[in-house]
């Protein structure tokens, strides 16, 4: 018991939100898919609760008379969504722009894709899309249909985004010959990209779901489970690619990823 005449130095206010705060920042940091995902799922009920009446009222008068609130609808359902297209198209820029043109795997299923595209000539984004479906079976059957359903929508769109900037590269003809920089900016990218994908609680699939059956099952971090993981398939790529063109750089730019994802950087 606290001795009489004694007071307590804590403040039940500040010090209660300073706790509160504390518990937040290591949930998002420990828990960073639950924790977005949360905060985008929140984001679209509240765009979708505003947008009811209106849509109600537009379909009975064919008229909208609150513009406000139809537009607070959009750019909250915007907030909810733009992180994870944001993160596919820098994911798939830097793949087709960086990567792929030096033939720098930094792991994951689109790291394989450079290596079965060099030996058997397959294609990228045909590669990656039927490795996701195999793997989001594998994710229903571990993870449970919750976690599978967020991986879904990554795992299609995203040999979608790689097949659309095949295509503007060809357009282009665009060409990087400087193996450093590729791998600088590819690395860089990729990890940026899938960092906004997580924040919007969803993944890519691929190895991704590989790393949360790792989480789950191994009690690893996402970010420890995908440096180890991407390593085996970074490491495998010296049998093709050769040690002195990719060992370094292919290393560098798989850091480069896993910084960003494993850290948090730029999720805030």
């Amino acid at each position: 018991d606290r001795p009489d005449g004694s007071v307590s130095k804590l403040n039940t206010y500040s010090d209660g939100i300073k706790v509160l705060k504390t518990i937040i920042k290591l949930y998002r940091t420990y828990k960073p898919m639950n924790f977005f995902g949360l905060a985008a799922l929140i984001l679209a009920m509240i765009s979708g609760v505003f947008f009811i009446p209106v849509m109600n009222t537009y379909i009975k008068t064919h008229l909208v008379p609150n513009f406000p609130t139809l537009i607070v609808c959009g750019f909250t359902m915007i907030a909810a969504i733009q992180s994870f297209f944001a993160g596919l198209t820098l994911f798939s820029f830097a793949f087709t722009f960086f990567l792929l043109p030096q033939n720098l795997v930094f792991g994951g299923v689109s790291g394989l894709s450079i290596l079965f595209n060099d030996l058997f000539g397959f294609n990228t984004s045909l590669f990656v899309l039927c490795v996701d479906i195999v793997l989001l079976i594998l994710s229903f059957i571990f993870l449970g249909k919750k976690k599978t359903v967020g991986s879904i929508l990554g795992s299609l769109l995203l040999p979608l985004f790689l097949a659309i900037m095949g295509l503007i590269s060809d357009a282009t003809g665009y060409a990087n010959n400087d193996l450093f920089i590729c791998a600088l900016f590819g690395g860089v990218f990729v990890g940026i990209g899938l960092g906004l994908v997580f924040k919007a609680g969803f993944t890519t699939g691929g190895t991704d779901i590989v790393n949360q059956i790792i989480h789950k099952y191994a009690k690893l971090s996402m970010g420890k489970s995908m440096f180890i993981l991407d390593g085996i398939i970074v490491t495998s790529s010296i049998f093709v690619f050769g040690f002195t063109n990719l060992i370094i750089s292919s290393s560098f730019s798989a850091f480069c990823n896993n910084l960003f994802v494993s850290n948090n950087i730029f999720v805030l």
